[in-house]
């Protein structure tokens, strides 16, 4: 299954290339127990528009080659589809053993239609923490320590004094501040995706 960036519809002969060196970046920071530096996932494509991201595919899931993300492969599903670029998603990722959507990858897959459009700019990063925010839609926060919660106060273009909720239920609503920054909390080895309240689509 894929979701695609409402503003870059593709054109007439437009080629797309898997984009290979973010997955395996994203294998080293779901599976590195929180010692990779989460840093690295910024530095992997050269051009989002021409970018599929994906997680996981018919020849890395269950296979017995080593190669499946299955450790926090929801914070692997939350960076492709939060950033630009084409994310696919292998349905053995969505769908669980019982045949059902799995929750967060509703929640994500919402948030990417409704939420992830625009440009795309880090607002803060360092070796556990990164927050990206697509300008004025999504502030996402990304937490690669297992252990502790991470806070940080980011620059926003929402706007002063904007009410925004986080989508995956996890933290407290927020306001940024008459500046337009904001206070983000992201839980242990877990994300955040801070948009509008009220933002429209089911």
């Amino acid at each position: 299954m894929t979701a695609r960036d409402s503003a870059a519809p593709l054109e007439p002969g437009y080629v797309l290339a898997f984009d290979f060196g973010l997955r395996y970046n994203l294998k080293d920071v779901a599976h590195g127990n929180g010692y990779e530096d989460i840093r690295q996932l910024l530095f992997h494509v050269k051009d989002y528009a021409k970018s599929v991201t994906f997680v996981n595919n018919h020849d890395t899931f269950h296979r017995g080659n080593g190669d499946d993300i299955f450790w926090r492969a929801n914070l692997a599903h939350c960076m492709i589809l939060t950033m630009p670029g084409y994310p696919c998603v292998f349905y053995k990722d969505l769908f669980d053993s019982r045949g059902w959507i799995r929750p967060y990858m509703r929640t994500l897959m919402w948030v990417n239609t409704f939420c992830a459009q625009g440009d795309y700019r880090e607002r803060w990063a360092d070796g556990d923490l990164l927050v990206t925010e697509r300008p004025g839609r999504l502030l996402t926060g990304m937490n690669d320590n297992n252990n502790d919660w991470r806070r940080a106060w980011v620059k926003t273009d929402f706007g002063g004094n904007r009410w925004l909720h986080d989508y995956t239920g996890i933290g407290p609503d927020i306001w940024t501040n008459e500046h337009g920054y904001a206070e983000i909390s992201v839980p242990p080895g877990g994300y955040v995706n801070y948009a509008p309240a009220f933002t429209e689509g089911t």
